[in-house]
């Protein structure tokens, strides 16, 4: 009986240190397989050309008349001149936050599938507690 109850602990000793094993091994794998790919991902990528000397490239490029389309952007009917104001502070605000220089071409609705308020019932209901 003594003997048995020693096989039976040996066994169960054993069983656990290789599975932690197993389990410490499969942690450091994933680990550095995140680390591998986060270090491609996170790799800065070479532009042929610097980007101010795109810019000047891009206004060198463009007519006077595509010009003044991007400084007054062609709103749909219905839109006011306070909404394409708006509209076109907000994208301002983005330039400026990003450093990226932003134009806006054309204004029109986005066609949503279902109303507004069709939405925002589904939002609400569908929240998680």
């Amino acid at each position: 009986m003594d003997d048995a109850l020693m096989t039976a602990g040996i066994v169960i000793v054993t069983g656990l240190v290789v599975v932690f094993a197993v389990l410490i091994v499969l942690i450091f794998l994933i680990w550095a397989f995140g680390k591998i790919v986060t270090s491609f991902t996170n790799r800065p990528k070479q532009e042929k050309t610097p980007p101010k000397a795109q810019e000047k490239a891009e206004v060198k490029a463009v007519s006077p008349s595509v010009k003044q389309a991007v400084l007054s952007p062609q709103a749909e009917d219905g839109l006011s001149d306070e909404i394409v104001a708006v509209i076109a502070a907000a994208v301002a605000s983005l330039s400026e936050s990003t450093g990226v220089s932003y134009g806006i071409k054309s204004i029109r609705r986005a066609n949503s599938g279902r109303p507004s308020w069709a939405t925002a019932g589904v939002l609400e209901n569908t929240r998680p507690f």
